[in-house]
């Protein structure tokens, strides 16, 4: 006798730990999921609340929290640009200076030197 399809497809399932945020979700393949009863209606827990996310064989998520288990359903997160613009404004990246440091730098300061000695032996003034 052969398992079910039902049974197969948790069998072949991958879980994965995680903890409930401040926000009631939990992260998984960077999306969030909030934990939802059988009967579909939003179930909240403390911060830190250690779950057991199931990742069933064909796609389907699941939670296992206290030894019950919940239907996770994803959040929809808030886009920087609405989607109702006709037109996307792009920053213009700003241009970078290039810094030089002053002559009277540490660093410089033996460079200018022998610079200035040249100057005043070959009479050439740059």
């Amino acid at each position: 006798m052969s398992p079910s399809k039902e049974k197969i497809n948790y069998i072949l399932s991958v879980l994965s730990t995680r903890k409930i945020d401040n926000g009631n979700s939990i992260k998984f393949k960077n999306k969030y999921y909030q934990p939802y009863n059988k009967k579909l209606e939003l179930q909240c827990f403390k911060p830190s609340t250690e779950c057991l996310v199931i990742e069933s064989f064909d796609g389907s998520l699941l939670a296992t929290i206290d030894e019950n288990v919940y239907v996770l359903k994803e959040l929809n997160i808030h886009k920087k640009v609405s989607l109702e613009l006709d037109q996307i404004i792009d920053e213009i990246p700003k241009e970078k200076k290039i810094y030089i440091p002053p002559m009277s730098h540490p660093w410089k300061a033996a460079s200018f030197k022998n610079q200035m000695e040249k100057a005043h032996t070959n009479h050439v003034y740059a």
